[in-house]
Parts: structure tokens; sequence; C-alpha cells
């Protein structure tokens, strides 16, 4: 295993620069020796690190994510700045993407539980970005599949402008001194939560304005326009196109030995809860509680298992409406 490095603070990152061997001609006095090795320290003090920033998050914490589950390898963690004029918040979050711009990416090591990292600070910040500088540790980028996202960020943290001088090294690193977006920072044990996201919400109304922007009877909850036999309110919970009759959604099964896996393709931007019946008549249906194998903004599979052999079973997955 190679340990990544552990961002240094500036005291260390200046004694090692001092660190430097000197070596002064036979002919020069102790009080000019010791006056030109001030000097000289000084000088490779604010040139062995100079430039750089050492970033990322404390090691040998526990990081978790909103189940309380702890980070793995997947996730990643980047420094940037937002454009000007731009806030981040949760409520935006689907602009995040648009307006950042990355500076430096580190990766998880699980072993350390910590992500490290070293950026030049030469580089120039591009125009019409701002210099405030964020951490963004996340596991997918695409809101409809759920990711987990945690953005941090300190007032002092700070891209530096330009200079013709060297400065000396920098070191910005996660602690409860940071605030947290999205996300928490030293709560229920861990030293980093991220935050389980999905797309924002869009209402039943908003949704199928955009597929019948002339028509209100077309667009009542009841109502079925492509005569599919799939109501409005029900084609915006999977998603469907509720003028499209061949875009109609239907559950996936799959049989294996011993189980069965069901599969039902979701409208991420409609916030819903759904749960599975069984009925052995399709008569009565009783509540169940199998195995979630995945639950996304765009998808729910779930499996059951230790099912008798040669007994009928239905299913029937029931959708409801949850308020944003």
């Amino acid at each position: 295993m190679q340990a990544l490095h552990v961002p240094p603070t500036e005291k260390d990152a200046v004694s090692r620069s001092l660190r430097k061997p000197v070596t002064f001609p036979k002919s020069l006095s102790s009080a000019a020796a010791a006056g030109l090795l001030a000097v000289c320290s000084l000088a490779a003090a604010l040139t062995s690190d100079a430039g750089l920033v050492y970033w990322g998050s404390e090691g040998f914490v526990e990081n978790a994510d909103s189940k309380s589950r702890v980070w793995t390898a997947d996730f990643t963690m980047t420094l940037g700045v937002f454009k000007s004029g731009f806030t981040p918040t949760e409520a935006n979050r689907e602009q995040w993407t648009a307006n950042w711009h990355q500076l430096s990416l580190a990766k998880f090591s699980p072993d350390e539980a910590r992500f490290a990292g070293v950026v030049d600070v030469s580089q120039l910040l591009p125009s019409g970005t701002d210099s405030q500088v964020y951490f963004w540790a996340k596991n997918g980028s695409d809101l409809t599949k759920g990711p987990e996202w945690l953005l941090v960020t300190k007032p002092d943290w700070k891209w530096p402008a330009a200079s013709a001088t060297s400065a000396p090294a920098i070191t910005w690193t996660t602690g409860k001194s940071a605030s947290a977006i999205v996300g928490e920072i030293g709560t229920n044990g861990h030293h980093l939560t991220s935050e389980r996201l999905a797309p924002v919400p869009v209402s039943r109304d908003q949704w199928l304005a955009r597929y019948f922007p002339n028509s209100l009877a077309s667009r009542a909850p009841d109502a079925d326009p492509d005569g599919d036999g799939i109501p409005n309110r029900l084609e915006y919970f999977l998603g469907s196109d509720p003028n499209n009759s061949s875009s109609r959604v239907s559950p996936d099964i799959r049989r294996a030995t011993g189980a069965t896996t069901l599969t039902l393709q979701k409208n991420p931007y409609a916030p819903s809860k759904v749960a599975v019946e069984t009925s052995s008549n399709l008569k009565s249906w009783s509540a169940s509680d199998p195995q979630v194998v995945q639950d996304r903004p765009d998808l729910i599979e779930v499996k059951f298992t230790g099912q008798p052999a040669g007994k009928s079973a239905f299913f029937r997955f029931k959708v409801e409406e949850v308020k944003p």
C-alpha cells in the first residue's frame, strides 16, 4: 500500500525547508556566517514549498454517507471555485457542475480514510470565476442516480492573487471550523457525512404542461391522452410520455432459483414512495418487506427470496406521492 501524504501545517512546511545544507567560506567570520545562514534559511523557507497548497481531509477518521455506510474508493474530492456571482446552495445543486471550475483532484483512500492533494497556486483563475475555494466530494455526478455529495468551504480559503514574489506554502484541511453547504461535518461520530441528492422536483402540473402546453383537458390527472391505459398521474410517477403509447413503462421481473427480482423505472423529478404488495389469488393483497437492492430517484429494484416452489405468487407496485 502506498500511503498518501498527510497535508502538513504551515509550520511543518517551513521547518522542513530549513533543513538544507549550506556551505560557507572558511574565511567568513562567525557573525557574518550567522547572518548569512539566517538569510539562506529564510530564502529556503520561501522556495521549498512556495506556491503550493496542501489540501485534503483529516486522516484515519470515519467518513460516511447518508445511511452511515463508510465511504469507499468510488468517492473523489475536487478543489475548485465557482463562477463569479454564483453562490452554491442545495436548492441550486443542478447548476453546480455548469458553474464549477476544478483546480485539483484527489481520490479517496479507504485504508487511510482521507483525501490528500497538492496544487500549485501559480496557475491563474479563469476570467469570471470567484476566488472562494470549495472542496466537493462525491461518488457520482448524475443526480437522477441519487449520488452522495459533500460541499465544504471556509472563509479564509481564498485562491491567492497573482504575485511576482513567492508565498509560503498553504494548508487547507477539513475540520469543525469548515462549513458544509451540503452534508455535515463532525456529527454522529463521523468526520465527514455526505448527503444523498436527487434532481430538483418538478410538480405534476408543470411536468404535464411540457407535453400539453395548450390543452388543460389533456393535463387532467386521470386523463389518458395516448390511450395506453395508464392515466397521467401514473405516467408522471413512471416518467413515461403521456402523449406516446409506445413509451409505456412496465415492471421488469427476473426469476432465479429461489428468488424473484422486480425492477421499476421511476421519474427522478417526481418524489414518490414505492411499496410492493403480494397476492396468491389476485383478490387479496398484502404488504411485503422485500430486500431492497437499489432505490434511486430513477429506479427501484427489490428481491424476494425463500419462495416455495410450485406455488403461484403475484406482485404489484404501489406508488404514493411525496411532498418535497
